[in-house]
Parts: structure tokens; sequence; C-alpha cells
């Protein structure tokens, strides 16, 4: 019943609206994009110039180092200690980071971080702190109360959980002023209505998901 010769609404209202409620949140403080991987761009985009410092863990998601050199930004790699934990060094170098990246649970190592170190970082960094929780549905616990910090973001994905890897579908949640922000740099109908119509029966159906994941 979706007319596929006309523009639809570009700023996935339908599905944030969903989402909001699955988060108890406000749409204005959800952001859709072509999975995390856009996201990640626009957060750069909208944050980031020359020679910033960005702050991320190795091993890790690799499109932060791939968003940092398109960025010309300043790249800090720090590696995990003996136990896959962000050290004591990332932690300092994360205090005055534009942006400090954070995969939890991560990818590779599927350790989640202490949560504690977290919101640590989260409470002294000046810049934002992107928690990137594409699997988090699969952890004992997430960052979602670490959304009080007004310079945290969090980003969730289709692609895991919802067995939605092909849909491209990703979203972001932060504070209203830094979804501003992003949205001023996003692209224009950037999610296709197909993919959006999809994220909404995906999460019309969240029960069958997870049962599934159980």
């Amino acid at each position: 019943s979706t007319p596929l010769n006309r523009y639809y609404d570009g700023t996935s209202k339908n599905l944030r609206d969903k989402l909001a409620k699955k988060y108890n949140t406000k749409p204005e403080n959800i952001i859709v994009g072509c999975g995390i991987d856009e996201l990640l761009y626009y957060l750069m985009l909208a944050f980031v110039e020359n020679k910033d410092k960005i702050v991320r863990p190795i091993p890790s998601f690799s499109m932060y180092k791939i968003c940092t050199k398109v960025a010309g930004a300043n790249d800090v790699a720090i590696a995990l200690n003996e136990n896959f934990e962000l050290p004591d060094e990332f932690i300092r170098e994360s205090k005055d980071a534009k942006i400090t990246f954070i995969c939890r649970p991560n990818n590779p190592t599927a350790n989640s971080f202490d949560k504690k170190v977290v919101e640590k970082i989260a409470k002294n960094s000046k810049g934002i702190v992107c928690i990137d929780e594409a699997y988090a549905e699969f952890a004992e616990d997430n960052c979602l109360d670490l959304l009080k910090y007004k310079n945290v973001v969090i980003m969730r994905t289709f692609s895991k959980v919802y067995s939605g890897a092909a849909v491209r579908l990703g979203y972001a949640i932060a504070d209203e002023e830094i979804i501003k922000y992003m949205n001023k740099v996003r692209l224009p109908w950037n999610v296709s209505i197909l993919s959006q119509i999809a994220g909404e029966i995906i999460l019309e159906n969240n029960d069958y998901f997870e049962q599934k994941r159980t």
C-alpha cells in the first residue's frame, strides 16, 4: 500500500516514534541512519574538525578508524589491556578528546567493558562519548542509563539481534542538541521507505525476536 513513485517522509518519523516509545524518550532524541556506519560518519561531520583528537580502543570496530581518517582528525588508538579491558591510559586520553569511541560489547573481543569505567569516561570527558551498542541485546547489561550525561551518544542497529543486516538500519539516541547537529549534516531521504517499514514491522514483533534470542 506504500506508493513507491512518491517521495516519502525523510525524517523516518514513524520509526522514530516507535523507537522513542521503546526507549521511553522523545523522537527528537533519535536519529535513524543506513546502519551505524552512516551515523558514525554524521557524528564526525557534525562535531569534528581537522586535527581534533579522537580516542578509540584497539582492536575494535574498523569504522572508527575510517571515519577518523576521513575527518583528518588526530587518531589516538589505544590497545586494550591483557584482559581486553580499557586501560588507564584510555581513561586519561579521553578527558580532552573531541569524540571517544567505545564499543560495548566490543567487536571483535566480545567482552563488555567495565561499566563503571565507561561511566567514569562519560562523566569526565569534555567531548562526546559514543557508545556503540550494536551487540547490546546479547549482553547482560547496557549503557542506556548513561544517557543522563548530555555528552553520551548510544548507537544501536537492526543488523544483529533482529537479523536485519541487509535492511541497513541503525539509530542513535542522545541529547536533543546532539541529534539536532547530526541532522544538519544528514542526507535527505537517507533511509529508504522500505527499510523504515521493515524497522517498524520488526519493532511491532519485538516479542518474537526476544523469544529467538533466548
